[in-house]
């Protein structure tokens, strides 16, 4: 039973493995734009069905492992999945317990990739973090659909800001960390919000159980980290 990933942040391919993929069973769509265009060829010349998950978060992880082992309809294959799930929850719980406890109550903003703009939303809920903002320079009609049902009532969606733009809602809403690309790091820096970049090429995987405490880790250590109490509480005085 071949399945293929079909995601721009999934790391490392291999061209042997990329040469099979035409006889998967099933392709994963994580992104949206090219990897759906992909899913898409593929299905029509060769068949294969596509699935769309979300391996960002704990229970998007479980949702997405569960619909991929539900369209196989195996047996053997549904038991090994919920194995799976219990043993990523009970390493997850007590490796996130500290860092969850520190951002608990703490305000992020969104302003990336289309597809994470919405699918990173549950992740932050899961530490205990409340997403004021979220937005993309270069998301679809349905990246903007989905936003709109993932956040929580009183979010502001942000369309194709500029660099004033977004700093003006950064200034006004004074979020507790801001996630975005390498050009709105400096933005954020110089007005002392502390940063976590989710570029594909970083190198931390936040994807499934794993990722999560590598995401939980990573987040805490730019929320928390002492260097940013002045400015944040100098930017609170402006």
């Amino acid at each position: 039973m071949g399945v293929n990933i079909i995601s721009t942040i999934t790391g490392d391919s291999y061209v042997d493995e990329i040469a099979l993929a035409h006889r998967a069973k099933l392709n994963i769509v994580q992104c949206q734009k090219s990897s759906n265009y992909l899913a898409d060829k593929m299905e029509k010349k060769y068949g294969i069905p596509s699935i769309k998950v979300n391996f960002f978060g704990i229970k998007q992880t479980i949702n997405s492992l569960r619909d991929v082992a539900d369209f196989f309809g195996d047996e053997e294959m549904m038991e090994k999945t919920e194995e799976i799930i219990k043993s990523g929850l009970n390493d997850v719980e007590h490796k996130i317990k500290e860092y969850k406890e520190r951002l608990t109550g703490k305000t992020v903003a969104l302003y990336v990739g289309g597809n994470k703009a919405w699918s990173l939303v549950r992740a932050f809920e899961e530490v205990g973090m409340d997403v004021i903002l979220s937005g993309t320079k270069n998301g679809m009609k349905e990246d903007y659909e989905r936003i709109k049902d993932t956040v929580r009532d009183g979010t502001v969606i942000v369309d194709d800001a500029n660099s004033n733009e977004l700093a003006l809602l950064l200034k006004k809403y004074k979020p507790n960390l801001l996630i975005s690309g390498a050009k709105e790091k400096y933005i954020s820096l110089k007005l002392g919000i502390p940063f976590c970049d989710f570029n594909h090429d970083r190198i931390s995987a936040f994807a499934g159980f794993n990722g999560f405490i590598s995401f939980a880790k990573e987040v805490d250590a730019s929320v928390s980290s002492p260097v940013f109490d002045l400015t944040f509480k100098k930017l609170g005085e402006d």
